[in-house]
C-alpha cells in the first residue's frame, strides 16, 4: 500500500512539490520563476518535516517529465532519481500533458480532452485523452509535436462523432487550432496550472497497474523521442 507519495513538477516556470501522506496532504511552490535548482530540494525537506517523515518513509515518487521547460524537467528528473536511488523507492515519470488532462477532467467532469500547447519553431504539443477508471487518463494515439496543420488524428477516426474539450494556452491560440483541425469542439478552456493533487491520484493508479519505472530509467518526455508517458 502506498501511504506516502511525493510528487515533483518542475516542468513549468514555477515548480511545485506535493506529498500525500497518512497524516495529510502537503504542498509547496517555488517563490519565483525558474528556481527549481535552488528551491525544490529545500521545499521537499520542508513538507517532509511538516509531515514528520523522512525520505526513507516514502513509498513512491512521481515526477512530471514534460514536455515543458527543458532545464526544469531535467532538474526534476535528477531529483527524483537521486531520492529514489538513495532509498530504493519506486518511481514513475508522468507526461505533463496527461497531468493537464487529469487536472481539467477533475474540474469540468469531462471524459474527452484535447491538450494543445505552444512548442518552439511555431509548433504545438498535442495529445488526446479520455478518462479511465484503471489508469486515470489514457492517451489516444501518441503525443505529438508538430505544426498545427500537421496534427495527425488516425486513432481518433472512430471517435470523431464525440465532442471534445480543447485546452489551449490562450484564446487566440485555441481558435487557431479549432479552425485547423476537423474535430468537433464543445468548449475551450485556457490551460490551468497542473494540480499535483490530481497528479498524485494519477500516479497512484499507475503504480497500482504496475507502471512504475526503475529510477535509472526515468527520462524527460520530449515527445520526439516517442517515450510512452501518456
Amino acid at each position: 500500500m502506498m501511504n506516502n507519495l511525493l510528487v515533483i513538477d518542475t516542468s513549468a516556470t514555477l515548480s511545485q512539490v506535493w506529498l500525500t501522506a497518512q497524516c495529510g496532504k502537503f504542498s509547496r511552490e517555488t517563490a519565483g520563476e525558474r528556481q527549481a535548482a535552488q528551491q525544490v530540494l529545500p521545499l521537499i525537506a520542508e513538507i517532509l518535516a511538516e509531515a514528520k517523515l523522512m525520505v526513507s518513509d516514502l513509498n513512491g515518487i512521481a515526477v512530471v517529465a514534460g514536455p515543458g521547460s527543458f532545464t526544469g524537467i531535467r532538474i526534476g528528473i535528477g531529483i527524483a532519481q537521486g531520492l529514489s536511488l538513495s532509498q530504493s523507492i519506486p518511481s514513475i515519470a508522468l507526461s505533463s500533458m496527461a497531468a493537464s488532462a487529469m487536472t481539467v477532467m477533475a474540474q469540468i467532469e469531462d471524459d474527452h480532452v484535447l491538450i494543445c500547447r505552444s512548442a518552439r519553431n511555431n509548433e504545438v504539443y498535442f495529445g488526446a485523452y479520455q478518462t479511465s477508471s484503471a489508469e486515470g487518463v489514457v492517451l489516444i494515439g501518441k503525443e505529438q509535436v508538430c505544426a498545427v496543420d500537421e496534427i495527425n488524428f488516425p486513432a481518433l477516426s472512430s471517435r470523431t462523432a464525440k465532442e471534445w474539450t480543447l485546452v489551449g494556452e490562450n484564446h487566440g491560440h485555441a481558435q487557431t487550432v479549432v479552425k485547423t483541425i476537423d474535430i468537433p469542439i464543445k468548449r475551450i478552456i485556457i490551460q490551468p496550472k497542473i494540480s499535483l493533487e490530481q497528479v498524485a491520484k494519477l500516479a497512484l493508479l499507475r503504480f497500482e497497474s504496475a507502471k512504475g519505472t526503475e529510477a535509472a530509467q526515468l527520462k524527460p518526455n520530449y515527445i520526439k523521442d516517442q517515450l510512452d508517458y501518456g
